[in-house]
């Protein structure tokens, strides 16, 4: 189990620590929540929590292991967990898989460049009614074609590149197609976006000729 070098702000699990550290059986919420602050589980926090809260580290570690929700490396700010359950598999959840990987470029357990988009594939969301079905952070959709999944990603990439635009410095251009692609419909949103990937491309184009 490796992480990145960088020490984690301890200080953001203290509260944690302190509301739970007399609760017994407290370990597997304290674990979900240090996962809620970080993205996933750090080691050293999980160092920190298992001496504050006078646990072994060996049980500390035992139980995040044992348990699927539980990841320990950063993931994107969108988290997509593909269902593979039999009613998914049975209604196309390959087609969507490769959508996404059309769309994004990256297969199962990766993450974009940009740290946007991390893609997992699970045994079963409990949502076979809405085969095939994929969750992104807390959200589910259900009923996937590999049309509404390139619009919902679409739809969420354009949402944070509005915020901050500088992100499209270092996007694909396949993204940004895409992007561009299904938000047809909205005319200023569509314009907003061929205004960046006018102007990413001026820059690209200027980066080229310095070197």
């Amino acid at each position: 189990m490796k992480n990145p070098a960088k020490a984690s702000d301890l200080s953001l699990i203290e509260p944690v620590i302190s509301k739970y550290k007399n609760t017994s059986g407290s370990l597997i919420t304290v674990l979900q929540e240090i996962q809620d602050i970080y993205g996933y589980l750090p080691e050293d926090a999980l160092c920190h929590a298992a001496i504050e809260m006078g646990i072994a580290p060996a049980t500390v570690f035992g139980v995040a292991t044992f348990y699927a929700q539980f990841r320990f490396t950063p993931v994107g700010r969108y988290f997509i967990m593909l269902c593979q359950g039999t009613a998914c598999h049975v209604n196309g959840s390959e087609m969507i898989e490769k959508a996404v990987f059309e769309t994004l470029g990256i297969h199962n357990g990766e993450t974009t460049p940009d740290g946007l988009f991390t893609l997992k594939t699970v045994a079963c969301l409990g949502c076979c009614s809405l085969s095939p079905v994929m969750m992104i952070n807390s959200e589910t959709y259900g009923s996937l074609t590999p049309q509404r999944v390139k619009e919902i990603i679409a739809e969420k990439a354009a949402a944070v590149y509005r915020r901050e635009p500088e992100r499209y410095i270092n996007c694909s251009t396949r993204r940004t197609a895409e992007i561009i692609r299904f938000t047809q419909s909205d005319a200023s949103e569509c314009a907003f976006l061929s205004l960046l990937l006018i102007s990413i491309t001026a820059m690209r184009s200027q980066q080229g000729s310095l070197k």
